[in-house]
């Protein structure tokens, strides 16, 4: 016989239903212990190839006004019921978040630490908040240097990028939007960078002083910014929120991530976020990648240069990123606040 849910676990088991990973989801089941009968929240199978794990989820759907956020004893409990029930995958899924003791616990113990994203579901009561962190930064332009290997044609011609084209395109909004890649890929605030392309097939640009067949192009440039901490509202249409990694994980193809507007004049600025922010993404993850870019550039249509450019030229991340280059630079202030 199954207990009477909550209209949250309803809502849990619902969203978690949703992964295409995930079967047998049930609510409010009873289980039977070595001491007499739990009771079971959420129940699902997980399934990774030919391999199926039993999981459990605690709900805890506090008001973070009269609650406040899950605490330790809420992780010491569930790490006892699963393994009186033999749970391979325990979580706990709150709305009013963890307390760092809390979380610390349940990453020791393999516990992980969710809050369901379901957008216009009533059931979901709060809304989850968390800390963000963005970054603001400055490419000085006139500290942009790009070099086209010509063979020699252009080499004397003194040619800016806005006086180089390809048709009816300018040269200049390519290379922008290259800088502007590398920046919003990457979490640098800091440094000197160079983006590198090798054609692959044979490239006519013209400018006002004729045709030249482009060989190579090499766009040096430089960087300073600053890290800055904010809070925001995570929303999803369908999906979770993972406390433990700062990532959200979309349930459906269909689902997304919601976008809110903003505020970039706010934030606490920070000399370096915490290691999550610089950790790669697990699959099916996402997250909100917050970039303020002050350069003037330019927003004409860009060329298409794809096709010409070996495929490795074309990725924006950056191996082996220094310590130095993702630590804020010392007094940084954003030229637009």
């Amino acid at each position: 016989m199954a207990k009477k849910g909550t209209p949250f676990e309803e809502a849990v088991a619902d969203v978690i239903g949703c992964f295409h990973d995930v079967q047998d989801v049930k609510q409010g089941e009873w289980a039977s212990g070595p001491d007499g009968r739990r009771d079971r929240d959420v129940t699902f199978t997980a399934v990774r190839g030919t391999e199926r794990f039993k999981g459990l989820i605690e709900c805890k759907d506090y008001d973070p006004r009269k609650t406040g956020k899950v605490g330790i004893g809420i992780v010491d409990a569930l790490d006892s019921k699963r393994k009186d029930l033999g749970i391979d995958i325990a979580v706990i899924c709150s709305n009013a978040g963890f307390a760092k003791p809390a979380l610390q616990k349940a990453k020791r113990v393999g516990i992980g630490c969710i809050g369901a994203l379901r957008s216009g579901d009533g059931r979901i009561r709060f809304a989850i908040t968390d800390s963000m962190f963005m970054r603001k930064v400055t490419v000085p332009l006139q500290q942009v240097q790009v070099d086209l290997n010509t063979g020699g044609l252009w080499d004397k011609a003194g040619l800016n990028a806005n006086e180089i084209w390809l048709g009816d395109r300018s040269f200049e909004s390519w290379v922008n939007r290259q800088i502007h890649l590398c920046v919003a890929a990457n979490p640098i605030v800091t440094g000197n960078y160079c983006i590198k392309a090798q054609m692959i097939a044979p490239l006519i640009l013209t400018s006002r002083v004729g045709n030249a067949e482009i060989r190579s192009i090499q766009i040096d440039f430089r960087i300073t910014g600053s890290w800055y901490r904010i809070s925001m509202t995570i929303r999803a249409t369908t999906g979770i929120y993972d406390w433990q990694r700062k990532r959200v994980k979309l349930a459906l193809n269909s689902s997304r991530a919601l976008e809110r507007t903003i505020d970039f004049s706010r934030g606490v600025p920070v000399s370096r976020p915490p290691d999550y922010v610089l950790e790669p993404l697990h699959t099916g993850e996402s997250e909100t990648n917050l970039v303020m870019l002050h350069a003037g550039f330019s927003k004409t249509a860009v060329p298409n240069f794809d096709p010409y450019i070996a495929p490795d030229d074309l990725n924006p991340f950056i191996p082996d990123i220094p310590e130095a280059n993702r630590t804020s630079t010392p007094s940084y202030r954003h030229p637009e606040d």
